[in-house]
This record gives structure tokens, sequence and C-alpha cells, in this order.
């Protein structure tokens, strides 16, 4: 009986996640801003989306199996 309540307790948490989150830009939308942890060559940095648009267009690209085992 532990792994049904297990599995429903699993469940009940996804249907109650954040929707937003699932959510995807339309073409045209604006990126909301954020920030993250970055690197380049190897270099570790803070990136912040208003400040990088402040000194001109932003092109982000995210490569998924960078420092991975993937």
């Amino acid at each position: 009986m532990k792994p049904l309540s297990a599995a429903t307790l699993l469940l009940a948490a996804l249907l109650c996640a954040p929707v937003a989150a699932l959510a995807a830009l339309k073409a045209g939308d604006p990126a909301p801003a954020f920030k993250t942890p970055a690197a380049v060559a190897g270099q570790a940095f803070d990136f912040d989306l208003s400040a990088a648009l402040k000194k001109g267009p932003v092109v982000l690209y995210f490569f998924p199996k960078a420092f991975t085992k993937g």
C-alpha cells in the first residue's frame, strides 16, 4: 500500500506545480527578466538579462550537454 500512497502524493505534487513554468513564449513576445549563473570560456559569472539588454540586443543560446555527462 505504501507505493500507491507515494505515487498518489507524487501525482498530487505534479498537479500542483506552477503552470507558468510550462508556458512557452510566442514569436515576438519579450523574454521575462531573469538572472542566472552562466559561463563563457570556462569563466563563471552571473548573467542579468535586464543589464545585458541595456548594452544592446541579446541572443541567448542554451546548450544542454555542455559540461555534463549527457
